[in-house]
């Protein structure tokens, strides 16, 4: 939760902007200004590779984890398609 760079800073972007732009859904923030459309879509993308990240993660884990710990992280690059060589799937 308190780590930079996660689905709650994204969750956050989005409860402030909403709150402030009354608006229900994420593009609608592109036609206030609060983002162009292309760092919308990149969002977006950043927030679904987070969701296939942890998603992995929980499969990996056999429950619920959030933390992508040393452990963990050649099965999950593995399961996303970066290859099963250890650190270096890990790594790209």
């Amino acid at each position: 939760k308190e780590n930079p760079g996660c689905l709650r800073d994204i969750q956050s972007i989005g409860w402030v902007a909403k709150k402030h732009f009354k608006v229900l859904k994420g593009r609608e923030l592109v036609e206030h200004g609060y983002f162009t459309a292309r760092e919308f879509e990149e969002l977006i993308e950043c927030r679904n590779h987070l969701w296939r990240i942890r998603f992995s993660l929980h499969l990996v884990a056999g429950r619920s984890e959030n933390r992508l710990l040393f452990d963990y992280q050649p099965q999950v690059a593995k399961r996303l398609g970066y290859g099963d060589e250890g650190k270096a799937s890990v790594e790209t």
